[in-house]
């Protein structure tokens, strides 16, 4: 079910992005995370807002704070007729009609410039990606720190990424990109890559225009019981966690070396050179990274693989199926490993 609430006037021009705020279960803080889209500041959205099929009054809510909108942005509000889960965002993404997405979750808030600065940056880098800083703040919005320390902006290579695969500016709300990052490569959803899209968007783009991290926050990241990233991994000792951790590093991983192949399949002949090098890094740091997710592995089965880590039938299905990809993904590289030491 959808709807348009408000289009922006004629003389506003075209929309310059699509802000996408997708929501489920979030009826504490929706209301808050709406008004903030809406009251963003000195440019003209395409504000699309969808809500998951949430089982609470999530999207009352949102019906209440986008109730006789009126201002610069054109604003669609919808829900899904039954709930998609990981399939949600990419199923937005058919329905943007800007170039530029802007990405936001229905449990935070974004500062009133946050648009702006963003679209900023997109023009004055070309780059194809860019994330920025935020304050975490606490189920009452209190602030306990920030996503990442520093304020520099930065730009990050395909090689920055390799030897760093995840960096605390690349949360999924944290970020905006350009629709080449889901349409020059296969398409994004669960069937490509179970879960740690938001690993893939940055390397996506790096290969592209570039990947810049604006070093100022501009939104508040709630920090609450129910995430997604809790229920992954909160059950789970230390070892667990690290285990979980790099398990999922390697998925993305397997992810980025298909979203590579497809960039040189497509690209002419003299262009191949470059990527295929980085191809070459790219599997020596898969090596290197499964030699340490195998490491944990067998330090997990030392330790008993304690039921908390186990009990797979206690985890969401999305998790269960990154697990069985990364035992797969463990025996490929494996053959990998021995490929590379056979080179050597």
């Amino acid at each position: 079910m959808a709807r348009t609430i408000s289009a922006a006037s004629p003389e506003g021009g075209a929309p310059q992005a699509s802000y996408i705020l997708y929501t489920y279960n979030q009826a504490a803080f929706v209301e808050e995370a709406v008004r903030s889209a809406l009251g963003q500041r000195d440019c003209r959205l395409d504000i699309l807002i969808s809500d998951d099929a949430s089982t609470d009054d999530t999207y009352s809510r949102i019906e209440a704070a986008a109730r006789g909108y009126r201002g610069p942005h054109r604003l669609r509000v919808r829900r899904t007729p039954h709930n998609l889960g990981m399939d949600h965002f990419p199923s937005l993404v058919r329905l943007a009609v800007c170039d530029i997405i802007i990405h936001a979750h229905g449990d935070d808030v974004a500062r009133p410039h946050r648009a702006r600065r963003i679209l900023d940056v997109f023009g004055a880098t070309g780059a194809s990606v860019v994330s920025s800083n935020a304050v975490n703040v606490d189920e009452a919005g209190a602030p306990v720190g920030r996503v990442a320390e520093g304020t520099a902006d930065r730009t990050f290579s395909p090689d920055d990424l390799i030897v760093e695969p995840w960096r605390p500016g690349m949360t999924g709300a944290l970020m905006a990109f350009r629709r080449s990052v889901y349409e020059a490569f296969p398409f994004l959803d669960p069937a490509y890559l179970a879960l740690g899209h938001d690993h893939l968007v940055p390397w996506r783009g790096a290969l592209l225009g570039g990947y810049v991290f604006i070093g100022e926050p501009l939104l508040e990241r709630r920090e609450h019981a129910g995430q997604w990233h809790r229920r992954m991994t909160d059950a789970a000792d230390e070892l667990g966690r690290r285990e979980i951790a790099r398990a999922l590093h390697l998925a993305v991983t397997r992810a980025r070396r298909r979203d590579l192949d497809a960039l040189i399949a497509a690209r002419p002949a003299a262009e191949r050179a470059a990527l295929l090098a980085l191809r070459g890094r790219l599997e020596a740091r898969t090596a290197a990274m499964t030699e340490e997710w195998l490491d944990l592995r067998e330090g997990l089965i030392r330790d008993g693989l304690r039921p908390a880590w186990d009990a797979s039938r206690a985890m969401p299905p999305v998790i269960r199926r990154a697990r069985r990809s990364s035992r797969k993904l463990a025996g490929l590289l494996r053959r990998l490993r021995a490929r590379l030491g056979g080179r050597a």
